[in-house]
């Protein structure tokens, strides 16, 4: 057998104190003669990376042993679809100015449905002003 060099390197992926990842490749060579074992050899090759990665990253924490993170599924409630009718109910609620109300006003017009729900909101709406000027 003829004597050949041989050598091992490995990848690793960190996360370093800022949650920045960042990718370090290590690797360690040598030369057999015939009566070595290159399987062997290279099995040693292989864990002295392993350590020297081990002891010169001792503040970095390894991401799930260079496999990638898991997406963790979470379940969602499902998303309530409102109706165009809801929706423009809703914009006119959520008004907080009588002014804000009023910008609705031609929407109001064109659509008689909404009619009840506004002038529930602009009565609101003046009764907050009354008590806003009695305090």
């Amino acid at each position: 057998m003829k004597i050949e060099p041989i050598d091992y390197s490995a990848s690793y992926e960190s996360v370093d104190s800022y949650g920045l990842k960042r990718w370090e490749k290590i690797g360690i060579g040598a030369t057999i003669t015939e009566s070595d074992d290159p399987i062997q050899c290279l099995q040693e090759l292989k864990n002295k990376v392993e350590q020297f990665h081990r002891e010169s990253n001792k503040t970095l924490s390894i991401v799930a042993d260079n496999v990638p993170v898991p997406i963790v599924q979470v379940e969602k409630e499902p998303e309530t679809k409102l109706t165009k009718e809801e929706k423009q109910k809703k914009f006119l609620i959520d008004c907080i100015t009588i002014d804000e109300l009023n910008s609705f006003r031609l929407l109001v017009k064109n659509n008689p449905h909404l009619r009840d729900t506004y002038d529930l909101r602009l009565e609101q709406l003046q009764q907050l002003e009354i008590q806003k000027l009695v305090k």
